[in-house]
């Protein structure tokens, strides 16, 4: 793939996904991110506090990080398969 190529091809890919700053995210967030994760795993206080954050839906097939999630009553995640499911519904794809 030439250079021109690569380049478009990422802004493809890039143009969908909403990048932020870690320190945009408040710190309210990350304490309560740390808080449901602290005992799950730590490394995935990324993922938790910028879904807080901005009030959106967690894309995980991290089957220990959902399962320790939700039995803390934290439901804003989707799973990979569960992903699939609603793309077909939609008929996406």
């Amino acid at each position: 793939m030439d250079d021109n190529s690569l380049y478009e091809a990422q802004r493809l890919v890039y143009k969908n996904i909403n990048f932020i700053d870690e320190s945009q995210i408040p710190k309210v967030h990350r304490l309560r991110a740390y808080d449901l994760v602290k005992d799950i795993d730590l490394k995935d206080i990324v993922f938790v506090a910028p879904n807080r954050y901005q009030e959106s839906i967690l894309w995980t097939g991290d089957k220990v990080l959902i399962k320790g999630l939700k039995l803390k009553g934290y439901d804003k995640l989707i799973t990979t398969q569960e992903m699939v499911k609603l793309r077909n519904r939609l008929g996406i794809g």
